[in-house]
């Protein structure tokens, strides 16, 4: 579905440039050329950095995400930025490598903000949706691709293209940045997110055979967590040992290492693990 909406929009937005002539069709077709170079390595980073993001996820190991999507952000934000000075340093040379005919080049050099554009547009967007697909929101990558199928691509295309058209571009301009700056703000500030989900754990404890275990540590799961259940019981070790997986969700997540040590003395220091809860708990 979100394949189909970004070449729903392809198809509409390119018959809309080619309503302007060849030459700004050929144009368009080089400077979409230069922008695959972008595109290419921010896809990269988005794949890559999506592996990162949910394996550290998984790990609970929250600070490194942070550092993941800065670090890629850097990486492509400067390669962004050197790709912009190669092309306005020279757009018609650029351009020339794809295209030679005279009024190709003489409308590169007005075509060029627009790559740079892109250039950034790529840059920015790659990291961010690498933690999308990282934290598992598979419906809301899907409502980014539809949104940047057919509202951003198609929409925006009219708007701009209508307000540049009649004289108006520094209104196109500024809605540009006004709506970047919306879209910035939405990705701060998590509209719509599960805020439950930061404090969310699986819980595994390992006991002996021999140990009652039925309501053993419900006085701490009163006292550290806001909520828990009782998901699992698995037989390990040859039978000598039984793993509790709880599903919990900890008032307060600067508790864990309390928590981790209170157990610990009611289990007779055997195995524990605190990991974030993505799924329920399934065993091979």
């Amino acid at each position: 579905l979100q394949m189909s909406a970004l070449s729903l929009s392809a198809l509409f937005v390119n018959s809309y440039i080619n309503s302007y002539g060849v030459t700004a069709s050929a144009v368009t077709g080089v400077g979409n050329k230069i922008g695959l170079l972008m595109s290419i390595v921010t896809f990269a980073f988005s794949t890559a950095g999506g592996s990162m993001v949910g394996q550290n996820f998984g790990a609970g190991k929250f600070d490194r995400i942070r550092r993941i999507i800065l670090i890629a952000l850097a990486i492509n934000l400067s390669l962004a930025a050197v790709l912009t000075v190669i092309v306005l340093a020279s757009p018609e040379a650029v351009f020339s490598l794809f295209n030679r005919e005279p009024e190709v080049l003489e409308m590169a050099r007005s075509y060029a903000p627009i790559i740079v554009l892109n250039f950034f547009g790529f840059a920015s967007r790659s990291p961010f949706i690498a933690l999308i697909n990282g934290l598992g929101h598979a419906k809301l990558n899907l409502l980014i691709g539809l949104m940047d199928g057919i509202v951003a691509r198609i929409g925006l295309s009219m708007l701009l293209g209508l307000a540049c058209g009649m004289g108006y571009p520094v209104f196109a301009l500024l809605f540009a940045v006004i709506l970047s700056a919306v879209y910035y703000l939405y990705a701060r500030i998590g509209f719509g997110e599960n805020k439950q989900g930061a404090t969310d754990r699986m819980l595994r404890i390992s006991v002996p055979e021999d140990l009652e275990y039925a309501g053993m540590f419900d006085d701490l799961m009163e006292e550290y967590t806001e909520r828990s259940k009782l998901v699992q019981v698995k037989t390990t070790n040859l039978g000598s040992i039984n793993r509790l997986s709880y599903e919990v969700t900890l008032k307060n997540a600067d508790t864990e290492k309390a928590f981790l040590d209170a157990l610990r003395c009611r289990n007779g220091n055997l195995e524990i693990s605190l990991t974030a809860r993505t799924e329920a708990p399934s065993e091979l």
